[in-house]
């Protein structure tokens, strides 16, 4: 879900191919009512038949009580995030490869950038970690509902002596201890990434985006960012979908 280095526009991603999921209302921990269309709230464990995100009930009679505990609602999210949980990535695309993992409410997002178009020679990752909250089905897109993504931290790896040669001669991010293969945090830096004089701010701990998801049989898609439609606030989720799916790997 936004940290696209190639563009150098940190918010390309993370909720416009961004993170976004086929979801539902929630309902509130204090009151196991459904929230008002738009809002959004985490599971807890004293609502939910006794389970939290982390522990959600699988087999029969653990649904049915899901059900007296919250109602309809609640079985759909809770089967939704059962049907995104694992990992999923996207093919190649000129020389980027993006997946998303999913554990109960907490998502890495890694970007993989390739020094060639065709993806075969590895240059760098960033690896944005965080959590979700799931929202109502939306009008636009069709068969699409809302997802809002909470940075909670973002780090940079190269993957060759090549980039972390480049990276320490700028101290991309004011770091000049990169070295191939090791994770360097970078949360709310300031980063030139392509070394042309104009740094990007990355995600700062507590960022948010707010995007759009949609599962299909044909995989997950996320939304399609743009200049007016760029996640950074709730009317300015995509209005379309990226047509290039996730699948399951």
């Amino acid at each position: 879900t936004a940290y696209e280095i190639v563009s150098r526009d940190w918010s390309s991603d993370v909720c416009s191919s961004d993170l976004t999921l086929s979801c539902f209302s929630c309902l509130s921990s204090r009151s196991g009512r459904a929230l008002p269309s738009g809002r959004l709230h985490r599971a807890r464990r004293s609502r939910y038949g006794g389970y939290s995100s982390g522990c959600w009930p699988m087999d029969s009679r653990h649904l049915r009580r899901a059900w007296r505990s919250g109602g309809p609602l609640l079985l759909n999210l809770i089967l939704s995030l059962v049907s995104l949980q694992g990992s999923w990535q996207q093919d190649c695309q000129r020389g980027l490869v993006r997946e998303e993992h999913f554990q109960d409410s907490s998502v890495k997002f890694v970007e993989r950038n390739f020094w060639d178009f065709a993806c075969q020679s590895s240059a760098a990752e960033a690896i944005s970690h965080g959590t979700i909250l799931l929202g109502d089905p939306l009008e636009k897109p069709a068969g699409a509902s809302a997802i809002e993504f909470t940075f909670s931290s973002v780090f940079l790896k190269p993957l060759d002596e090549r980039a972390a040669s480049s990276w320490n001669a700028r101290a991309v991010c004011g770091i000049r201890s990169w070295q191939s293969g090791e994770e360097m945090e970078v949360t709310g830096k300031e980063c030139d990434f392509l070394g042309l004089g104009k740094a990007v701010r990355v995600p700062s701990s507590g960022d948010k985006k707010f995007g759009v998801i949609s599962l299909t049989e044909e995989g997950l898609f996320f939304g399609r960012l743009s200049p007016q439609r760029d996640a950074s606030s709730p009317d300015r989720r995509p209005l379309e979908l990226d047509p290039r799916p996730y699948r399951r790997f």
